[in-house]
């Protein structure tokens, strides 16, 4: 992925243009609006997805996210009721072996098996991604 401009337009023509970066989303969501980013599958999912204010959205078709990323990084669900932003899982990415960097500017993802880091300098902040939620606290 690109430096996003302001106007949140698809880079590459890859993906969805509306698509956010979420680490508290365990899986990734499409909205109807995006679907000509996406390869829609006849598969439904089966899937029920608790929003933040608390209602319910129920998936629709399965999806696969034209990016170049492996499984299950890859695998989407179609959500007809989000109305603002479809949702890319960085839960599914790490699942996937993919290292995600954010910085005040963009956001950056590696590909852990082909990628070296080296840090310098202790974290300012550690924690943990919880087994049962697979999500980070």
């Amino acid at each position: 992925m690109e430096k996003a401009n302001r106007k949140h337009t698809k880079r590459n023509g890859q993906g969805p243009p509306s698509i956010v970066m979420d680490s508290a989303a365990t899986s990734t969501v499409i909205r109807e609006a995006d679907k000509d980013h996406v390869q829609v599958l006849q598969d439904l999912s089966n899937k029920t997805f608790l929003n933040a204010n608390g209602t319910r959205s129920k998936a629709g078709n399965k999806a696969k996210l034209l990016y170049k990323i492996r499984e299950p990084a890859n695998e989407a669900d179609m959500v007809p009721s989000l109305a603002m932003n479809s949702l890319l899982s960085t839960s599914k990415l790490a699942d996937a072996n993919y290292i995600t960097v954010f910085t005040k500017d963009e956001v950056q993802v590696f590909d852990a098996e082909a990628t070296k880091l080296n840090i310098e300098g202790e974290a300012v902040m550690k924690g943990w991604r919880c087994p049962q939620t697979k999500l980070w606290r």
